[in-house]
């Protein structure tokens, strides 16, 4: 079975293999020592997540273990899809689903790994129960895979909502010249519902992103984190400076509280 040390050394070298061929190009560069912190950070994270959480500490050993081998190798395929700016945009491929070929050769065949990384980020998790490999597995598995998946998400999450609230700079705020929200953004929010990344083309779009993934928090441990950092309240300050209008301001702190 593979071990979270194994699981750092396969992110190390997938890493090393990529570095020497980027590192003169100064926006990939910053993107991929980004996508590095990220990838240890969402260890970090999905840690504090079971510490917090007491139905998740009562979890085997094991699974805690394949939950974290799942967060340290969740966006290998990021270090292969930024071989140039316009990857920001989605426009090569779907990192999550170029990962399988990278971890089978790595010899990874465990479903509770390979499916909680391929949905770790889909925009509704109810996509992976129509997954052959999910639906072809024992009962016991399926359970397995699904609280995995459900980590791994809240994770990914909560990493990028600190790395939202506590860096000023973002690579990703950094890229959009306009502030104000699409309406299709704010109604698809107001309805309380998470919209596609590739809808995202204002700086505030990219923050109510980000809010709108919390309607699709899992674990009562990721929630507590949330709740005592007070994130969606210092996530909403950074938009009312980007765009003040109190009224929908206010609804969208209502639909978060």
């Amino acid at each position: 079975m593979i071990t979270k040390e194994i699981a750092i050394n396969i992110l190390q070298k997938h890493i090393n293999l990529r570095f020497n061929h980027i590192q003169n190009k100064k926006d990939i560069f910053e993107y991929f020592m980004h996508k590095i912190n990220h990838s240890y950070n969402v260890v970090g994270a999905i840690q504090r997540i079971i510490f917090n959480d007491k139905k998740l500490n009562q979890l085997s050993e094991e699974i805690k273990q394949i939950a974290i081998i799942s967060a340290t190798l969740h966006d290998i395929a990021r270090f292969y899809q930024i071989n140039n700016w316009e990857v920001l945009s989605w426009s090569i491929f779907e990192h999550w689903n170029a990962w399988y070929d990278i971890l089978k050769n790595e010899w990874i065949t465990d479903n509770r790994i390979l499916l909680s990384i391929k949905y770790h980020n889909k925009v509704d998790i109810k996509w992976l129960y129509n997954e052959q490999d999910y639906v072809n597995s024992p009962h016991k598995e399926k359970e397995e895979i699904e609280i995995i998946t459900k980590m791994v998400r809240d994770a990914d999450k909560l990493e990028n909502l600190e790395c939202l609230v506590f860096n000023d700079f973002t690579i990703s705020l950094n890229k959009y010249s306009l502030n104000k929200p699409s309406e299709k953004v704010i109604d698809t929010f107001l309805k309380q519902e998470i919209f596609s990344f590739k809808e995202i083309n204002s700086n505030s779009d990219y923050l109510l992103y980000h809010l709108s993934r919390l309607f699709d928090i899992n674990c009562l441990g990721t929630t507590s984190i949330i709740n005592s950092y007070n994130f969606k309240e210092l996530v909403i300050s950074k938009l009312e400076r980007l765009w003040v209008i109190n009224e929908q301001i206010e609804k969208i702190r209502l639909i978060l509280n």
